[in-house]
């Protein structure tokens, strides 16, 4: 089995969401290339549908697209990894997710079924035998409805529930040393579910639950971000 790490933060490797992606890697113990793709070069979408008119579903667009698709069909298992903005992707996540378009099958205004997306017919039936494992962090005290809105439109584009979503609160804390034990508990808890994952390509809706845990309790959270932005505050009136 070979998996795909598709980094969508803006922050590339230093993102805190990759140290996450990078523990449920190492528990399926599977060869995986990673790609990120603050470092690539394409352009966004820019709904001119020359894929779908062409009937081959060649992008206008010769850019770094290409190669990124061409490791997408090599993959087994595609990972995405990127933090929550502003209740959706970052904008090179969604730029690649739009590129996506040119993989589907023209829509011809046929009423929509029950998952209400049967446009999105793959152009190459390779793509719905591939597994999709979504890893996001963000910054709230919890992770109950704040990714609501962008699992809507993953849902959209996947049929339904037909991924992974590996979604975890407080993910500036993850590169605090001072919470090394909390840390340490959360990435063996990420690694054991990628080994689950590596055997059943599926997690109980239990697992996942217990990874949209915070780390640390709430009022603790709360005090860490009041000093935190006190600090950031006062860096930025001496400047």
């Amino acid at each position: 089995m070979k998996a795909l790490l598709l980094n969508g933060s803006p922050r590339g490797k230093n993102s805190n969401t990759l140290l996450l992606a990078e523990a449920f890697l190492r528990g399926m113990c599977c060869e995986y290339n990673t790609i990120t793709l603050a470092e690539k070069a394409f352009a966004p979408c820019n709904g001119c549908m020359t894929c779908w008119a062409k009937g081959d579903g060649t992008c206008v667009f010769q850019d770094d697209m290409q190669e990124i698709l061409q490791a997408v069909f090599e993959a087994d298992v595609i990972v995405e990894s990127f933090p929550l903005f502003y209740f959706g992707m970052p904008a090179k996540m969604k730029a690649f997710t739009d590129r996506t378009f040119c993989l589907m099958q023209p829509y011809h205004g046929q009423s929509l079924g029950e998952n209400c997306c049967t446009f999105q017919t793959p152009r190459d039936d390779r793509l719905g035998q591939k597994k999709l494992v979504l890893i996001s962090t963000c910054g709230y005290t919890d992770a109950n409805l704040m990714f609501d809105a962008m699992l809507r439109q993953y849902d959209l584009l996947c049929y339904g529930r037909n991924y992974t979503p590996i979604l975890c609160p407080q993910g500036e804390l993850l590169q605090v040393q001072q919470l090394a034990p909390q840390l340490r508990r959360r990435f063996a808890a990420v690694e054991a579910a990628g080994q689950q994952y590596a055997q059943t390509l599926s997690l109980p809706e239990e697992v996942l639950e217990d990874l949209r845990k915070p780390l640390v309790d709430p009022r603790v959270f709360e005090m860490i971000a009041q000093r935190h932005w006190a600090a950031r505050n006062k860096e930025g009136q001496q400047k």
